[in-house]
Parts: structure tokens; sequence; C-alpha cells
């Protein structure tokens, strides 16, 4: 059963990372909602790991707090289970296990609630939106391992050869942000929100929401 996230008021930008504390958990409600009954664990974590990715690229901060080590099977945390533990506990989500064939079974997880307020910003809430919109289909396995191998972080610790090495996740901060001429991601969902919501704009204001004023 698919999930739509919860329409709450966002953080403003002044408290996009004040006092909301750990938001892995909530990155896992978000992304085992809208995939419920079709991710598995290893799936799962590689999407996480994309999450991270794509939110340094474009907002120049990770969503969680894993901090990724290399192994051949892809980017690994211990902590990662202790997050699905208590999701587990607090009644949020329950493993199904599914026969692949005649005698292998794997669990997928199924959420069942209750979805909580997002905590998210409008950015945070577009990475993971995007996120579960391009990799929903379980059948794309193959192309997430390329997206995956293909980081930065993932290509780094490869040609190194150190399995457990932790993975230098801040080479991909900014990166896409840069490349679009420095838009800040946040101020342009903002911007488009109060324009939607009949506010109008002078040009030039909204050039400064989302570039930052000449000298910056």
């Amino acid at each position: 059963m698919r999930h739509e996230p919860a329409t709450n008021a966002r953080p403003s930008r002044t408290s996009e990372t004040e006092g909301r504390g750990d938001l892995t958990p909530a990155v896992l409600r978000f992304l085992i909602s809208h995939l419920s009954g079709h991710v598995g664990r290893a799936q799962l974590l590689k999407l996480v790991y994309l999450a991270d990715v794509e939110a340094r690229r474009y907002l120049g901060r990770p969503l969680t707090s894993l901090r990724y080590t290399w192994q051949p099977g892809g980017p690994s945390d211990k902590a990662f289970d202790r997050h699905l533990e208590v999701l587990r506990t607090e009644g949020s989500i329950i493993d199904e296990p599914v026969a692949w064939r005649a005698s292998v079974s794997a669990p997928l997880y199924a959420f069942i609630g209750p979805l909580e307020a997002t905590p998210f910003t409008r950015g945070e809430e577009a990475v993971l939106s995007y996120i579960t919109r391009s990799y929903a289909d379980t059948k794309l396995g193959a192309l997430i391992d390329e997206m995956i191998e293909a980081s930065e972080p993932m290509r780094l610790a490869r040609r190194a050869a150190r399995p457990g090495a932790r993975l230098a996740m801040s080479t991909e901060d900014n990166k896409d942000r840069e490349e679009y001429g420095g838009v800040d991601l946040e101020r342009l969902l903002e911007s488009e929100a109060r324009m939607r919501a009949g506010e109008g704009r002078d040009l030039d204001e909204v050039e400064r929401e989302l570039v930052g004023p000449p000298d910056e």
C-alpha cells in the first residue's frame, strides 16, 4: 500500500537544521512508507545512501547521520540496523517474508504507521520524493548499483580498495548547486510556493533569493 507524505508546514530556512535532532528515523519512515512492501534491507540502505548523496549535491548537507564505510557490496553503516530496530519497536514497520525461490526468502519492509508530520524542509522532501519516484521499481537494482558505484565517495574508496574505510561523502557537497549557477534549492522551492500562493514578486527580489546578493 502506497502512502502519501503529510502536508504539514515545513521548518523555515533559519531553523532547517536546528532543534530537529537526528532525521535518520524520519528518512527511513518516509522511504518505507512510500515503498511499502517493495523494499528490502539491502535496497533500502542503498536508497538512503543515494538520498544523502543527492542532498549533499543540492543542499550541501546529508539527510541522515549515517557514516558510511566502503564494503564490496556497497556502502554500509552498522547504525543502519539499529535505526530499523527502533522503527520495529515503535510499531512503524514490520518485516514481511517473501519467497523468491522454493528455498529462499527475504523480508520486505511494510509500513504500518501512523504517519507523522514530516520534519523536512521543502528541499529535503524534494530530494526524498525524487528518490522514491526514480527508484520505486524493484527491477531497477542494477541501475541503483550503477548510480552508487558512479558516486565520487565510492569511486575513491574502490580505488583505495580498503574494505571498512570511511567514505569521503563531503566530496559530493554542493556539486549540482554549483553546476546550476549557485541556485539554492531551498530558496527556489520557497519562492515557487510563494508565487503559487499569489504573492507578487519583483524579478530582482526573486534573483536575490535564488543566488543571494551580488557580493555573496
